[in-house]
């Protein structure tokens, strides 16, 4: 069987078998010119060559052309003379055995690199796309999330007024309208982080994958991924501070800039998504991100310095909070700036005609 769900897992393992038979069977027919008449000598010459092969399938990372190898080398030698068969020619049987691999091996490949094809590359691309619009979902559930911990914190009796707008930008936020308990953030980060393990799984296939326009860069996709796990990690690290993060001076002191560094984000996120979907170069400009999230940083610090007399020691934790998921925020800010310079190097960037002018 060589088959596998992506081609370049296919590829590899035809090679892998088409190799380990053809030496299986130079060695088997080896062995018998070797032994002659002197059939005996095979207890010698078996292990010379079963040790090696059993050597590549526990200590090497290729234990398939050992196994296929060793599968030849007891079909055509040992199988022969089990028959209790005088004067059979090996020649015959070790090329039958051979080309019936081989053309196994070939029609294989043809199928799945024709007729059901499944690219890692294609499969590792769109994932991606999807997983950082995913990541956009969560990024704005953590949000909703806060705001509506504020919101009840401030005036648990006052009604939800962005139940409908979050049902329809978020479909997680549904079933908090219903009444059936909190957003499953946990479930949610953990499917996220399930589908970043299978992303990372296909990145090694990609090398086997025959391309016309040169190598896949293998390297810049690591990037992303390592990037998409960063920015993963960074929203459990401001789902945490948000939760404690009630401090109304604060949040009613920078809350024009906190709407906008959440709208470019969003934004960010779809846009990234939608070049990895469709192959699209970047705009020259993308959201300014950076600088929305420093003009907020800086209105914090001004609004945890404008308090008078002493600060009580609820209020320093509040603004230690704070500044905690600002920091968070700006290591999301710095991979989603990483991620958008790694994509115009891939796709290139959408200059409209300026260079003309």
């Amino acid at each position: 069987m060589i088959s596998s769900p992506t081609v370049g897992g296919t590829n590899i393992a035809g090679l892998y078998r088409i190799f380990g038979t053809v030496v299986g069977c130079v060695a088997a027919y080896l062995s018998e010119i070797a032994a002659a008449d002197l059939h005996p000598l095979l207890i010698i010459y078996v292990p010379i060559f079963i040790f090696p092969a059993f050597y590549l399938v526990i200590n090497t990372s290729v234990p398939k052309i050992g196994q296929v190898s060793v599968m030849a080398y007891s079909v055509v030698l040992l199988g022969t003379y089990a028959r209790d068969e005088t004067d059979l020619d090996l020649l015959p049987i070790a090329l039958k055995r051979g080309a019936a691999v081989t053309l196994g091996c070939v029609v294989g490949l043809l199928t799945t690199r024709y007729i059901w094809p499944f690219e890692a590359r294609v499969a590792l691309r769109t994932g991606l796309a999807t997983l950082l619009l995913n990541m956009g979902y969560l990024y704005g559930l953590v949000i909703e999330g806060m705001e509506t911990h504020h919101n009840e914190q401030t005036a648990p009796n006052s009604p939800r007024r962005n139940s409908v707008k979050s049902q329809r930008w978020f479909p997680w936020a549904a079933d908090r309208s219903h009444g059936e308990g909190p957003v499953p953030f946990i479930d949610i980060e953990l499917n996220l982080q399930l589908s970043l393990v299978s992303l990372s799984s296909l990145i090694p296939l990609t090398k086997n994958e025959p391309r016309l326009k040169g190598p896949f860069p293998v390297d810049s996709y690591q990037r992303l991924v390592k990037c998409c796990q960063t920015i993963l990690d960074r929203f459990l690290s401001m789902r945490v501070a948000s939760i404690n993060y009630r401090h109304r001076h604060l949040r009613r002191a920078n809350q024009d800039d906190r709407e906008q560094l959440y709208g470019a984000i969003m934004l960010y996120f779809w846009t990234l998504s939608s070049a990895l979907k469709l192959k699209a170069p970047l705009p020259v400009y993308l959201p300014p991100v950076s600088q929305l999230h420093n003009r907020w940083s800086q209105r914090i610090q001004l609004a945890a310095s404008d308090q008078d007399g002493d600060v009580p020691v609820s209020d320093m934790t509040q603004v230690n909070y704070s500044l905690a998921y600002s920091l968070a925020m700006e290591s999301v800010v710095m991979e989603l700036e990483q991620v958008g310079a790694i994509l115009k190097q891939l796709f290139g960037e959408i200059r409209y005609g300026w260079d003309m002018v």
